[in-house]
């Protein structure tokens, strides 16, 4: 039965938090910074260690200093399944691959401005980590946000 759930960060809202408001969250400065482009757009990219050693949750504000985009890793803790999210969010719009994992799968709902990287091989499919941004269609977030994700499985060739 799906649980209700709450996203880190959800009271940052895309479009409206700045990055001064982003740091005064985490009460320090971020542990990686750096001016990156995403298709023909540039940000400034922020990234906090939170709960693992191996992965930093990422904050991509424009040219304003408006974040327009966050990823962030979820706890095997949180305990948010793939069911939870379609009880949330509504069926995904596109199921893509990555190259993070054979069990990887990155669960699309572009509409509503998420997307969600899925481990399909648990009986739950307990969800990694997430992404936050501007609601767009499938096809824009294939292009920008999307742009190393894969349509077909690289490990069944």
């Amino acid at each position: 039965m799906p649980q209700e759930f709450s996203l880190p960060y959800d009271a940052f809202t895309i479009g409206e938090t700045t990055e001064r408001e982003i740091i005064a969250a985490f009460g320090r400065d971020p542990e990686g910074l750096a001016d990156v482009t995403v298709g023909p757009w540039a940000y400034r990219r922020l990234c906090f260690q939170v709960e693992s050693d191996l992965f930093m949750d990422c904050f991509y504000c424009d040219a304003e200093g408006m974040l327009q985009f966050l990823q962030a890793y979820l706890p095997d803790s949180s305990g948010i399944t793939y069911e939870d999210v379609l009880a949330r969010f509504g069926a995904a719009e596109a199921e893509t691959f990555t190259t993070f994992a054979e069990w990887a799968r990155m669960m699309v709902h572009a509409a509503e401005g998420a997307a969600f990287l899925v481990n399909t091989s648990m009986e739950s499919g307990g969800v990694v980590a997430f992404e936050r941004f501007t609601p767009l269609d499938v096809e824009a977030y294939l292009a920008t946000w999307g742009q190393d994700l894969l349509e077909e499985n690289p490990y069944e060739k």
